[in-house]
């Protein structure tokens, strides 16, 4: 998922992709699905290498939290917000 530069409003880090954020919440939304193995992932390109390097069963199932979805898009839209007012040249001074 990745997206422009941006700036987190939490660590003031630089970052492209969404992943970011989702660490700062621990938000792991992509389980394995094989049966007895509990590992969850940020994204389903991270649960999808893990099945195949593992040879397990992939599932499609998303564990979904709709308060921190909607918190994630908020901090996605500051991040962008705050990396283009960095970035701006800043406003001249008048006498």
């Amino acid at each position: 998922m990745a997206t422009s530069r941006m700036m987190c409003p939490i660590c003031a880090e630089d970052f492209d992709d969404v992943r970011h954020v989702l660490k700062h919440f621990r938000y792991r939304r992509f389980p394995c699905g094989h049966q007895g193995c509990t590992l969850e992932f940020y994204t389903k390109v991270e649960r999808t290498t893990h099945c195949t390097q593992t040879n397990h069963r992939k599932t499609f199932r998303i564990i979904r939290v709709p308060y921190l979805d909607k918190l994630v898009k908020l901090m996605i839209k500051d991040a962008r917000r705050l990396f283009k007012r960095r970035a701006a040249p800043p406003a001249a001074v008048r006498p």
